[in-house]
């Protein structure tokens, strides 16, 4: 009787613990897939990432041809992913949301309890706050791709379930995102490898046979043709390659970059002590599959190192974590692999902080509202498709434009500048050039392909204009080549809402050079004059990297390069340049800084011109670039003439209220246009006036007034000066600022006892600015200016502060 009711005990005990146990995988599993599940939460709007998201959705609804007539980063199935809503393809997003994460929460689930049960804690503590920490998928997928490899290696040839899986897997991930693409092909080449050298060709064979035929069953299904395919790759890899030079930000800060290398060279330690302890074939392949996983995932986050960063952080531990799944080491080593497991974690925990403060105190409740939200879309699907149908409808209405669309009707439009949204919002016919977002178009292949568009039959017949630069882009750099043709065959018809809308006005065509000067050599840093010219000049650079630099490139990000432009006010402004798009040439002169400046020269409008131009680069970057430049300068055709001309010139004249870039352009103009000198400061005089206020302290040097900021409100305190002859004036000051923050000037009107709201707003960023702000006679006749420099602490350098007398009706905007 004993024995029976222990035996009796211990059977109710093992039952107890399968039954807990299932009721925990089956709350796990609930948990992730609600933590996965993701539709889009709002229509697509005509601003950057909203709007090439909705465009890839409208690409694919229209069955344009993936590495033909539109190249980006992601492929046809892009819009399963997708972030916005336009009203197309949302069954088939909503269809792949239901089982697709599905799928992931059952790998993720079979991941989770293969793991030692002392990680498991921590790979759910970092999955569910922080896989969606820079609000894109990417950490997801390459988290579900990590598991599948780690499974496979684990198991070999012994599921061949799992082997179709992850073929179908890869192949659907692959024509995603091209990142996606890199890595499952990655996976893909290790996991032959693998089976080869177990002597299991055909798992093998099973593999790489269901990826191939599921890849070109998807290219089918979603509208493409298979000449394309090739083409499709081809294309992605040279928008990938052009990438790191042309889209690299620099992170907020050294230590997050420093935070970052030492966890990335903490996982690349923790695969290589596996290798040493093992020579077994499963180990091996995951010990170098993560490696190459962890450093791809650190390019990716690091060469635009925004909110990127947050990807890496988030992912690099438990990617990690997934080795612990094959690798059954010694204890010595795995002692040291689990403290440098540990590491990695509080590192990236670290890092996370580094980049958003408030994240990790955030991430609990930030959890449970994902969970919230996605459980009432989940259960209420039909209302929330209603309330994306009515947001729609909403949006439309907003962003409507009558005129356009009364205008251009059905025939082809293309939209220059990165809101392609607006163009769907208005349902408009939508024909857009290869590389859609003119900013991506940065190596000579892909400027080439935008190029030959406009030249070709192809070519709209309408252009919907915005002149827009990313990261302080030389303004007419990006698509320059489309910008020229849309100079010689394309003429203005009017503005609306920001927007102007160009016709063609002649057969789309090459455009010839008129004439070209012999190339220069040009040494970094050095001045190089433009010849004064009727016709637009056009300026190619061969800014060549050293071995250093081509190393660096490969490893990491190459440097930034800036030209420093001299107008012929004498005005100088340095912008970023790329120089793989610098290659295949810009117009550097006229100066088009804005969208104003570019009516004018399609107006015949006079222009402001460049005068001498310069490339720099930063000394301690010198190493990674030859020292000589290639230049070559060309003439450009004339401009056509037309009776639109005289439209053209009117537009020019009142886009000046479209932004604060035509405003300051505007002012620079009329600064420069007076030779009435009411103030001038600089190192010379020694900046005598000038008073400290509220956490300033002064110190002068050769390069001019350094202003020390104590704190986040540094003020200083103008002197008096007459009010000229002219009812106005503008003020120029030239300063360097520690980092981008906002500047304001308060002023005084007569009998205004505090400056209380009579401010004047402007932007900063990190490094040279000038800043040109007017203001009226009886705005200056109350008492002192005041200038906020900036709303941070850290050095300000003034090296030039002048007023100049101007007419009130040069003023405008201020």
């Amino acid at each position: 009787m004993l024995i029976t009711s222990i035996h009796l005990r211990t059977l109710r005990s093992l039952v107890q613990r399968r039954w807990l146990a299932i009721l925990l995988l089956v709350l796990v599993f609930g948990v992730l897939w609600l933590d996965f599940f993701s539709l889009p939460s709002s229509p697509v709007t005509p601003e950057l990432d909203p709007s090439w998201c909705g465009a890839l959705i409208h690409f694919s609804a229209q069955g344009l041809q993936f590495g033909k007539d539109v190249v980006f980063t992601h492929g046809p199935l892009g819009h399963l992913i997708a972030f916005v809503y336009t009203g197309e393809l949302f069954h088939a997003r909503v269809i792949w949301e239901f089982v697709s994460k599905t799928f992931f929460a059952v790998i993720l689930c079979v991941t989770l309890f293969r793991l030692p049960a002392f990680w498991r804690p921590f790979f759910l503590f970092f999955v569910l706050p922080f896989i969606w920490a820079d609000g894109t998928s990417d950490a997801l997928y390459f988290l579900v791709i990590s598991c599948l490899a780690a499974l496979l290696f684990k198991q070999g040839s012994a599921n061949p379930a799992l082997v179709i899986l992850t073929g179908l897997l890869l192949a659907v991930f692959s024509l995603i995102k091209f990142t996606y693409f890199l890595l499952a092909i990655f996976l893909l080449t290790l996991l032959l490898a693998f089976y080869c050298k177990d002597r299991k060709p055909a798992r093998a064979l099973l593999l790489g046979f269901v990826f191939l035929i599921v890849l070109l069953l998807s290219w089918g299904i979603a509208g493409q043709q298979y000449g394309n395919l090739l083409s499709y790759i081809t294309t992605s890899l040279d928008i990938c390659l052009g990438y790191k030079e042309a889209m690299g930000i620099p992170a907020g800060g050294n230590a997050i970059i420093l935070t970052g290398l030492i966890a990335a060279l903490l996982g690349l330690l923790q695969c290589g002590l596996i290798l040493i302890d093992s020579r077994q074939p499963s180990v091996l392949f995951i010990g170098l599959f993560l490696a190459g996983e962890t450093f791809l995932s650190w390019n990716r986050a690091f060469i635009r190192a925004d909110d990127h960063v947050l990807s890496f952080f988030s992912l690099c531990p438990i990617v990690l974590l997934v080795m612990w799944i094959v690798v059954q080491p010694k204890p010595i080593v795995r002692y040291i692999g689990y403290t440098v497991n540990l590491l990695v974690f509080v590192i990236c925990l670290f890092g996370i902080a580094l980049q958003r403060p408030n994240a990790l105190a955030t991430s609990l409740g930030d959890t449970v509202r994902r969970l919230q939200a996605n459980w009432t879309v989940v259960t209420g699907l039909p209302t929330a498709t209603r309330q994306l149908r009515t947001q729609l409808t909403a949006a439309k209405s907003a962003h409507a434009l009558p005129r356009v669309q009364a205008e251009v009707r059905q025939q082809t439009i293309d939209v220059l500048g990165y809101e392609q949204g607006i163009a769907l919002l208005n349902d408009l016919n939508y024909t857009p050039r290869p590389v859609f977002q003119g900013y991506s178009a940065y190596t000579p292949a892909l400027i080439t392909a935008n190029t030959a568009f406009y030249s070709s039959v192809h070519a709209p017949d309408y252009v919907l204009f915005k002149y827009q630069a990313v990261d302080n882009r030389y303004p007419a750099l990006d698509d320059a080549g489309v910008l020229r043709q849309l100079l010689l065959t394309y003429k203005p018809l009017f503005d609306e809402k920001g927007y102007s809308l160009w016709k063609r006005i002649q057969p789309a065509k090459p455009i010839p050079s008129a004439s070209a000067a012999a190339p220069e050599s040009l040494a970094l840093d050095s001045e190089h004059a433009v010849p004064a010219s009727e016709q637009p000049l056009w300026l190619q650079l061969d800014i060549r990297q050293s071995l250093q630099g081509r190393v660096l490139n490969l490893l990491y990000k190459a440097p930034i390069v800036t030209i420093r432009v001299t107008n012929s006010f004498g005005h100088r402004t340095s912008y970023r340049i790329i120089p793989s798009m610098a290659s295949s040439g810009f117009i550097i002169t006229p100066y088009l800084r804005t969208s104003r400046r570019v009516l004018g020269l399609a107006g015949g409008a006079q222009n402001v011109a460049v005068v001498s131009f310069s490339v720099r680069v930063a000394n301690e970057a010198r190493r990674f670039f030859q020292t000589d430049v290639l230049c070559r300068l060309t003439a450009l055709p004339d401009i056509p003439r037309t009776e639109l001309d005289e439209q053209a010139r009117r537009m020019a004249d009142t886009a000046v209220l479209e932004g604060d870039e035509d405003l300051q352009d505007r002012l620079m103009e009329a600064f420069y246009a007076s030779a009435e000198a009411l103030l001038s400061l600089d190192a010379a005089s020694r900046f005598e006036g000038l008073t400290p206020l509220n956490q300033s302290q002064f110190s002068t040097g050769g390069t001019g007034l350094t202003i020390t900021a104590s704190g986040a409100d540094p003020q200083i305190l103008l002197p008096r000066f007459p009010t000229g002859s002219q009812g106005g004036a503008v003020v120029r000051i030239d300063l360097e600022v520690p980092a981008d923050t906002g500047f304001q000037v308060f002023y005084l009107p007569l009998g205004v006892p505090g400056y209380g709201g009579h401010v004047i707003n402007r932007f900063l960023r990190h490094g040279a600015n000038t800043v040109y702000f007017a203001l009226t006679d009886s705005q200056l006749a109350g008492g002192q200016l005041r200038v906020d420099p900036g709303m941070s602490a850290g050095d300000y350098v003034i090296t030039k502060l002048e007023v100049r007398a101007t007419p009130p009706d040069s003023l405008s905007g201020r």
